[in-house]
């Protein structure tokens, strides 16, 4: 009996160590497919599964400026002295004592989700000042190639007082932890420094649920924010020898573009079967003190009978002319037909019209004058 408990005891320990070893060589097996392991490799990297990307996630992004380098300048304000030759006391706003700055968005709306509304928030010391931002509502993405690409909007602020403080006090902080010689040498040359975080910028954008009303989720609010830079300039104010002292140097600048123009080519197309093409050349100028090296911005044509092209981008670089051609597809007449005479042929009534180019501003477009133009498709008198 005592023989018969020991060999079940034995049978029992010999199953319990079957089962423990088949579940090691499971764990071996697992373990080796999560650790990639290899005939004399070592453990270097754990696998948790294949990865299954999602599509790019909802969101936003802003950064200050445009997208090509030297293409956009810091705003600049003024510092002066005019109650004493020893410390600044005046802001000199130039201009119309806007701050005009451009900022780089980007992102898209939720799949199926749409642009609803945006909002620019532009904060100072104490105060902060906002703009709308433009969306299109058709569409759920911000920049080219599916929200991917950045795109410019370039906004103006009235001033506000930086972050950092006011000017007034800035310039005066630079006057007295100068040395006496350093002192003299700013109040009869003047001095320059850049505020990197003058001002802090949010924008908010809102996006619907493209579902009938009362069945979609509620709008969605994303926001982003970005450090807006400012450019001070303490103007001189006194020397003690030698000539007077130089003026600093003025915010005198022209608008992004100076003049626009069109003619037609030819104004008068005579003798020729219609329907024809009427040629238009046109050119665009930015003006010598441009705050813009390159603008980036776009042109179309309009016309009589309520023609207009499609907006086409193009580059100005400062103080350029920038050509730009367009032609127009004339096959009807503005007037009735003429009357026949005896023996004669049917007269087609001269076709009259105009054109212009149309360029786009950071806060609205600029035209050209009109140019006019006739078609006269009756075969020349022999």
């Amino acid at each position: 009996m005592k023989r018969q408990n020991t060999n079940l005891n034995r049978a029992r320990f010999w199953v319990i160590a079957a089962m423990l070893f088949a579940l090691t060589s499971v764990a071996m097996v697992v373990t080796a497919q999560q650790f990639d392991l290899q005939p004399g490799a070592a453990i270097t990297e754990i696998k948790s599964g294949p990865v299954i990307r999602s599509a790019q996630r909802p969101g936003f992004f802003m950064e200050y400026g445009a997208i090509k380098a030297g293409t956009y300048e810091t705003p600049i304000i003024y510092v002066k002295a005019t109650k004493t030759k020893e410390r600044y006391d005046q802001i000199d706003l130039r201009e119309d004592g806007n701050l005009s700055y451009a900022v780089k968005v980007s992102g898209r709306c939720p799949e199926s989700w749409r642009l609803a509304s945006g909002r620019l928030g532009v904060r100072g010391q104490n105060k902060t000042q906002t703009v709308d931002y433009p969306v299109n509502s058709d569409h759920r993405t911000i920049g080219q190639d599916h929200g991917a690409e950045w795109e410019v909007f370039a906004f103006h602020v009235p001033f506000l007082y930086p972050q950092d403080g006011s000017p007034i006090d800035l310039c005066n902080a630079e006057l007295n932890r100068s040395k006496e010689s350093e002192r003299k040498r700013i109040l009869a040359e003047g001095s320059n420094f850049v505020l990197e975080k003058a001002y802090r910028a949010e924008l908010s954008i809102s996006c619907d649920d493209n579902k009938k009303v009362g069945f979609g989720d509620p709008p969605k609010l994303f926001s982003v924010e970005t450090d807006l830079p400012l450019k001070i300039r303490c103007l001189p104010v006194a020397i003690t020898k030698g000539p007077p002292p130089r003026e600093g140097k003025p915010l005198d600048i022209d608008p992004p573009i100076k003049s626009v123009e069109v003619v037609s080519d030819p104004a008068v197309t005579q003798g020729r079967k219609c329907p024809v093409y009427v040629n238009f050349k046109g050119r665009i100028t930015a003006g010598e003190k441009s705050q813009y090296s390159t603008f980036n911005t776009k042109y179309r044509f309009v016309g009589d009978h309520d023609y207009a092209t499609d907006w086409l981008p193009v580059s100005i670089v400062r103080g350029q002319p920038r050509p730009v051609y367009g032609r127009r597809f004339v096959q009807s007449s503005d007037t009735p037909r003429g009357l026949k005479t005896p023996g004669g042929q049917q007269n087609v009534a001269i076709f009259h019209g105009w054109m212009l180019l149309e360029v786009m501003l950071p806060d609205g477009t600029i035209r050209s004058e009109k140019a006019t133009f006739s078609v006269d498709c009756n075969a020349p008198l022999k």
